[in-house]
Protein backbone atom coordinates (compact mmCIF):
# COMPACT_ATOMS: atom_id res chain seq x y z
CA UNK A 1 0.00 0.00 0.00
CA UNK A 2 1.18 3.47 -0.72
CA UNK A 3 1.41 6.31 1.73
CA UNK A 4 1.50 9.97 1.93
CA UNK A 5 1.28 12.33 5.26
CA UNK A 6 0.24 15.20 3.25
CA UNK A 7 -1.48 15.41 -0.09
CA UNK A 8 -2.31 18.65 -1.28
CA UNK A 9 -6.29 19.13 -2.21
CA UNK A 10 -4.58 21.10 -4.94
CA UNK A 11 -2.20 22.94 -5.08
CA UNK A 12 -4.30 25.10 -7.30
CA UNK A 13 -2.11 28.54 -8.26
CA UNK A 14 0.50 27.17 -6.11
CA UNK A 15 3.02 25.35 -8.98
CA UNK A 16 5.57 23.87 -7.01
CA UNK A 17 7.36 22.89 -10.10
CA UNK A 18 6.52 25.55 -13.07
CA UNK A 19 4.95 29.01 -14.05
CA UNK A 20 4.68 28.46 -17.17
CA UNK A 21 0.32 27.97 -17.33
CA UNK A 22 -1.51 29.44 -14.77
CA UNK A 23 -4.39 27.68 -14.39
CA UNK A 24 -6.74 28.69 -11.07
CA UNK A 25 -9.06 25.96 -9.68
CA UNK A 26 -11.49 26.50 -7.48
CA UNK A 27 -11.99 24.46 -3.89
CA UNK A 28 -15.07 23.46 -5.18
CA UNK A 29 -17.31 23.48 -7.93
CA UNK A 30 -21.28 24.04 -8.40
CA UNK A 31 -21.81 20.56 -9.16
CA UNK A 32 -20.18 19.48 -6.49
CA UNK A 33 -22.25 17.36 -3.93
CA UNK A 34 -19.78 18.09 -1.19
CA UNK A 35 -19.79 21.49 -1.80
CA UNK A 36 -22.52 22.60 1.46
CA UNK A 37 -20.72 19.95 3.42
CA UNK A 38 -16.64 20.65 2.67
CA UNK A 39 -14.02 21.75 5.50
CA UNK A 40 -14.26 25.59 5.67
CA UNK A 41 -11.87 28.00 4.17
CA UNK A 42 -9.78 30.35 6.12
CA UNK A 43 -8.04 33.78 4.65
CA UNK A 44 -5.17 35.51 5.44
CA UNK A 45 -3.75 39.08 3.80
CA UNK A 46 0.48 38.76 3.63
CA UNK A 47 2.66 41.34 2.72
CA UNK A 48 4.75 39.90 -0.35
CA UNK A 49 7.47 42.06 0.24
CA UNK A 50 8.59 40.48 3.13
CA UNK A 51 8.21 36.62 4.80
CA UNK A 52 5.12 35.65 6.60
CA UNK A 53 4.33 32.77 8.51
CA UNK A 54 0.59 31.57 8.68
CA UNK A 55 -0.66 29.25 11.01
CA UNK A 56 -4.46 27.70 11.03
CA UNK A 57 -6.79 26.87 13.39
CA UNK A 58 -6.21 23.52 13.18
CA UNK A 59 -2.34 24.24 13.54
CA UNK A 60 -0.85 23.79 10.27
CA UNK A 61 2.14 26.09 9.77
CA UNK A 62 2.96 27.39 6.39
CA UNK A 63 6.03 30.21 6.10
CA UNK A 64 5.99 32.11 3.03
CA UNK A 65 9.68 33.74 2.27
CA UNK A 66 9.87 37.04 0.59
CA UNK A 67 9.70 36.55 -3.18
CA UNK A 68 7.78 33.17 -3.23
CA UNK A 69 5.00 35.01 -4.83
CA UNK A 70 5.03 35.39 -8.90
CA UNK A 71 2.64 36.40 -10.69
CA UNK A 72 1.47 34.76 -14.61
CA UNK A 73 4.68 37.09 -16.26
CA UNK A 74 6.95 35.65 -13.76
CA UNK A 75 7.79 38.11 -12.10
CA UNK A 76 7.95 38.62 -8.38
CA UNK A 77 5.38 39.75 -6.49
CA UNK A 78 5.17 42.36 -4.13
CA UNK A 79 2.04 44.11 -1.94
CA UNK A 80 -0.73 42.46 -0.57
CA UNK A 81 -1.05 38.74 -1.18
CA UNK A 82 -4.47 36.69 -0.52
CA UNK A 83 -4.07 33.65 1.26
CA UNK A 84 -6.70 30.33 1.59
CA UNK A 85 -6.17 27.78 3.29
CA UNK A 86 -8.29 24.75 4.50
CA UNK A 87 -7.38 22.60 6.39
CA UNK A 88 -8.98 18.73 6.44
CA UNK A 89 -6.67 16.84 9.50
CA UNK A 90 -9.34 14.16 11.43
CA UNK A 91 -11.42 11.74 9.60
CA UNK A 92 -14.89 13.40 9.37
CA UNK A 93 -13.60 16.65 7.84
CA UNK A 94 -12.01 14.63 5.09
CA UNK A 95 -15.31 12.48 4.49
CA UNK A 96 -17.49 15.67 4.35
CA UNK A 97 -14.83 16.73 1.80
CA UNK A 98 -15.62 13.96 -0.37
CA UNK A 99 -11.53 13.87 0.03
CA UNK A 100 -10.86 10.04 -0.56
CA UNK A 101 -7.08 8.85 0.12
CA UNK A 102 -6.80 6.94 -3.64
CA UNK A 103 -4.06 7.41 -6.04
CA UNK A 104 -5.39 6.45 -9.35
CA UNK A 105 -7.45 3.52 -7.66
CA UNK A 106 -4.67 2.65 -5.23
CA UNK A 107 -5.61 2.99 -1.24
CA UNK A 108 -3.49 5.82 0.33
CA UNK A 109 -2.39 6.52 4.39
CA UNK A 110 -2.85 10.23 5.09
CA UNK A 111 -1.94 12.35 7.70
CA UNK A 112 -3.82 15.10 6.75
CA UNK A 113 -4.68 17.28 3.60
CA UNK A 114 -4.66 21.32 2.58
CA UNK A 115 -6.34 23.65 0.17
CA UNK A 116 -3.62 26.27 -0.38
CA UNK A 117 -4.55 29.15 -2.88
CA UNK A 118 -3.11 32.57 -3.22
CA UNK A 119 -4.59 35.96 -4.90
CA UNK A 120 -2.75 39.14 -5.86
CA UNK A 121 -4.38 42.15 -4.38
CA UNK A 122 -5.80 42.47 -7.73
CA UNK A 123 -7.84 39.55 -7.51
CA UNK A 124 -5.06 37.57 -10.20
CA UNK A 125 -3.69 33.82 -9.63
CA UNK A 126 -0.25 33.21 -8.16
CA UNK A 127 2.14 30.62 -8.13
CA UNK A 128 5.14 29.73 -6.22
CA UNK A 129 8.74 30.83 -6.95
CA UNK A 130 10.44 27.30 -7.24
CA UNK A 131 13.89 29.30 -6.31
CA UNK A 132 12.19 30.12 -2.87
CA UNK A 133 9.23 27.65 -1.62
CA UNK A 134 6.73 27.38 0.94
CA UNK A 135 7.09 25.55 3.53
CA UNK A 136 4.22 23.63 5.22
CA UNK A 137 4.11 21.79 8.70
CA UNK A 138 0.86 19.83 9.44
CA UNK A 139 0.07 18.70 12.75
CA UNK A 140 -0.16 14.74 12.57
CA UNK A 141 0.06 12.13 15.67
CA UNK A 142 1.83 9.33 12.80
CA UNK A 143 4.13 9.61 10.14
CA UNK A 144 5.41 6.97 8.60
CA UNK A 145 8.21 6.10 6.93
CA UNK A 146 8.14 6.80 2.59
CA UNK A 147 5.07 8.87 3.35
CA UNK A 148 4.75 11.38 0.45
CA UNK A 149 3.46 14.47 -0.95
CA UNK A 150 0.46 14.51 -3.63
CA UNK A 151 -1.26 16.67 -5.19
CA UNK A 152 -5.25 16.30 -5.56
CA UNK A 153 -7.27 17.01 -8.55
CA UNK A 154 -11.23 17.27 -8.48
CA UNK A 155 -13.49 15.99 -10.90
CA UNK A 156 -16.93 17.61 -11.83
CA UNK A 157 -18.52 15.18 -9.91
CA UNK A 158 -16.22 16.74 -6.73
CA UNK A 159 -14.17 13.18 -6.65
CA UNK A 160 -10.44 13.38 -5.79
CA UNK A 161 -7.28 11.80 -7.17
CA UNK A 162 -3.81 12.26 -5.97
CA UNK A 163 -1.17 12.70 -8.39
CA UNK A 164 2.49 13.65 -8.61
CA UNK A 165 3.76 12.14 -5.68
CA UNK A 166 6.88 13.70 -4.57
CA UNK A 167 8.85 13.11 -1.06
CA UNK A 168 8.81 15.24 1.80
CA UNK A 169 11.48 17.18 2.96
CA UNK A 170 12.28 16.96 6.51
CA UNK A 171 13.71 20.35 7.59
CA UNK A 172 13.27 19.72 11.54
CA UNK A 173 14.05 16.53 13.98
CA UNK A 174 11.73 15.98 17.07
CA UNK A 175 13.90 16.15 19.98
CA UNK A 176 11.75 15.73 23.54
CA UNK A 177 12.06 18.85 25.35
CA UNK A 178 12.59 17.02 28.69
CA UNK A 179 15.63 15.53 28.04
Amino acid sequence: MKKAVLPLITLTCFCLFSCKHLIHREKTNDKDPFKNTMVASQFFELDASQGNVVEGKKGSIISFPKGCFLNSKGQMVNGKVKIELAEALNLSDMLLSNLTTTTNGQLLETGGMLYLNATSGNGADLVINKDKPVYIEVPTKSRLEGMKIYKGLRNDLGDMNWVEPRDAENYLVNVDINT
